[in-house]
């Protein structure tokens, strides 16, 4: 498999017959690390073409099974099944080129990460995101064919547990027996279908419909990775917008609330494990491969690492005592 540049795939639409209009504009897309992305116009034709990267563009070396494409491919048509307006639709697909055409979100649109950031925060968004992410785990839990379908333990090893939990603790070596321990529990545990990217930059918004992308990390394992890959984010994204941390905060109790309200599978211990991975994804996103980019400051990035690890270090596994840590370092 080779990357196709322009000309490579404007031969390809047209030897493939999903355009007979020989005026093509490809443009390329940002947004993520691990695929060349662009937006095709050609004539009254308007999707995104997807193919995925062996070596992830990123500072560290990072490399992983482009066949990553094709589980994007199964997750969202699988999804598609139970929850079709928070997917995008799947337009083709090419298992061999590793390549994948999706419907164009285009007008109307916007990445729900843009708005955080700009410090847009409406909690219906967050209920939204919530109710979607619990529908997910609740139509998969215990699916044999779910189960069978997404048995891609190695490659969310590579993409996820390697670049983030043990690449994390191994630069941390106070804690790095915490990481090992978890990564060694996440690679046994089956419950259902986790999205496995589940976070504001793969979630567009517009007035009526809540898209999620980007399903090439898809695995039946812990749902309890989704909902701490979320919050997250979200805690971080508090940092970075100081002046309206308490809406943030009020945003990530909204998320978590309606989530285990609606999951029909909810337990004491699911929700222990949600926050304990929230605060290994911390620091994860400040020292394993993949760092949260608006986090500039250095100061802030000592914030999450000192508050993470005493947390953990100290065995917390409750939000309410990781909230009100927030804020009083926040305070301080």
């Amino acid at each position: 498999m080779s990357t196709f540049n322009e000309a490579k795939l404007i031969d390809y639409l047209i030897q493939h017959r999903i355009t007979q209009s020989r005026d093509i504009e490809i443009v390329p897309l940002s947004g993520g690390v691990s695929s060349d992305i662009s937006l095709v116009r050609a004539g009254e034709q308007e999707f995104v073409v997807k193919q995925a990267l062996e070596k992830l563009k990123v500072k560290d070396d990072w490399h992983c099974d482009t066949a990553r494409n094709i589980t994007e491919h199964n997750a969202i048509q699988f999804a598609a099944r139970f929850m079709p307006e928070a997917v995008p639709k799947v337009l083709h697909g090419d298992t061999q080129n590793r390549l994948i055409l999706l419907e164009y979100l285009g007008a109307g649109f916007t990445p729900w990460k843009s708005q955080l950031l700009a410090g847009q925060i409406d909690e219906s968004t967050g209920a939204k995101a919530a109710r979607i992410l619990a529908t997910l785990h609740n139509a998969t839990w215990g699916n044999a064919e779910a189960q069978e379908m997404f048995d891609t333990t190695e490659s969310f090893y590579t993409l996820r547990l390697e670049p983030y939990l043990v690449t994390t603790g191994s630069r941390h070596p106070d804690v790095k027996e915490l990481f090992e321990q978890e990564v060694e529990r996440l690679q046994k545990t089956r419950c259902s279908l986790v999205h496995g990217d589940y976070s504001a930059k793969n979630i567009l918004v517009s007035a009526d419909r809540l898209v999620v992308l980007d399903w090439e990390v898809a695995w039946y394992g812990d749902p309890a990775f989704d909902l701490a890959f979320l919050l997250n984010l979200l805690y971080l994204k508090s940092l970075y917008r100081r002046q309206q941390s308490e809406e943030f905060l009020q945003l990530i109790e909204t998320v978590r609330t309606t989530y285990f309200q609606e999951l029909e599978h909810y337990d004491q211990e699911l929700e222990q494990r949600v926050c304990r991975l929230t605060l290994m994804l911390m620091l994860a996103r400040v020292d394993g491969k993949s760092p949260a980019e608006y986090l500039t400051q250095a100061a802030d990035r000592d914030f999450v690492r000192e508050l993470s690890k005493e947390l953990l270090s100290r065995g917390t596994n409750r939000f309410e005592e990781l909230d009100s840590a927030w804020r009083l370092k926040l305070a301080g």
